[in-house]
Formats: C-alpha cells, structure tokens, sequence
C-alpha cells in the first residue's frame, strides 16, 4: 500500500510538473505573438488605447491567439499548483499551501477576465474597460505573488522539492511583488517563473 501511495504521488507530481512547464511555454509564445511577424507591432502592449486599437485591427488573429494562450497559461499554472497544494498537503504543509492555493485562484480569475474581454478587443467599450483593467491586473499581480510566496514558503517547510527550490522561488515571487510596490508596474510573465522552476525540479525528481 505505501508503495502505491508513492508511486501515486511520483505520477501526481510528474502531472503537476509537466502543468507548470506548460503554463510558462503557454504564457511566453502568448506574450510573444503579438510582437513579431509582418503584422506584429513591438509596442502593442504600451501603446495608448486608441493606437493600440488600431494596431489590433490590423492583427485581430494573432491578438486573439495571444490572449487565449495567455488565458490557458493561467488555467495550467492554477492547475500545477492545485496538486501540488495536495502534494504539499499530504507532506503536512496545509495552511501555507491552501492559502497560496486560493490566492491564485482569485489571482487567475481575475486574469482571465481581463484576457477574456481583450481577446475581443476591437468592440465598443473597450476604451472604458482599459482604464479600469489596469486596477483588475494590479490585483492579479499582487494576489499572484503574495499567493506564489505562500506557496514557495510551503515548498520550504515540506520534502516535496529539495528547500533551494522553495528558497528560489520564493525570491523569484518576491522580486516583482517589491517591483510592484515601488514602481506601480511588473511583469505579468514574471509570475512564470517560479513555476517554470519548480516544474523542472518536479520533472527531474
């Protein structure tokens, strides 16, 4: 029986590794599409709304393929760390794990909707939701963090990756929640990275 449940826990953690590897190659291409190509534009994603619009009318497919593989990004990574978050469970590492778990959660929520409704960009009140995105996105930044950080803690405190990995991602969480704080702004792809990291550890067990 306990060589099932390891051998049942090796598979879920293969799974949550293969999830989070997948989030960041998700995530990367998304963020990358629209800059490249006859039709991409380098300064999509800072340009002022008016100019963007016109730049998305030009490229409507390649946005739309942006944000939809930005959008499952999120949904893999929230998917990784949900068995994870059992993984570290089972390890005895509750509290930490389920607080992250559901900060994510309300982080990913919130993501997708703001990819959800920029995936069709070109609509009437777009302009309108873009002044007010920018607050959806700061919150899925900080939840995302904060929820990261909880998470790399468990990571510390259990045997499920060796503690380095727990001690790097939780400064790779940290860095654009400080970023944030003192500039107003990061990188929603910033969020990847821990992932990434301990997705490859998970793989490589």
């Amino acid at each position: 029986m306990i060589m099932v449940l390891e051998a049942a826990g090796r598979t879920a953690a293969r799974i949550a590794g293969v999830l989070l590897v997948l989030a960041f190659v998700c995530f990367v291409i998304g963020a990358i599409v629209p800059l490249v190509g006859p039709r991409g534009n380098p300064s999509i994603f800072s340009l002022p709304v008016r100019e963007q619009l016109l730049a998305v009318a030009g490229a409507e497919a390649g946005w739309l393929l942006a944000n939809l593989l930005m959008g499952l990004g999120i949904v893999l990574l929230a998917g990784g760390m949900t068995i994870m978050t059992a993984l570290l469970g089972r390890h005895g590492e509750v509290v930490l794990s389920r607080i992250g778990l559901v900060g994510l959660l309300l982080a990913a929520a919130l993501w997708l909707s703001v990819t959800g409704y920029r995936s069709g960009v070109v609509r009437p009140g777009f302009e309108t939701f873009a002044d007010w995105s920018v607050w959806l996105i700061r919150g899925y930044l900080l939840l995302g963090c904060l929820s990261l950080a909880a998470l790399s803690g468990a990571l510390i405190r259990s045997s499920v990756t060796p503690p380095w990995t727990g001690w790097v991602a939780l400064a790779l969480s940290v860095a654009p929640l400080v970023q944030l704080m003192i500039t107003g702004d990061t990188l929603p792809g910033f969020h990847y990275f821990p992932a990434l990291l301990i997705g490859v550890v998970l793989l490589l067990r």
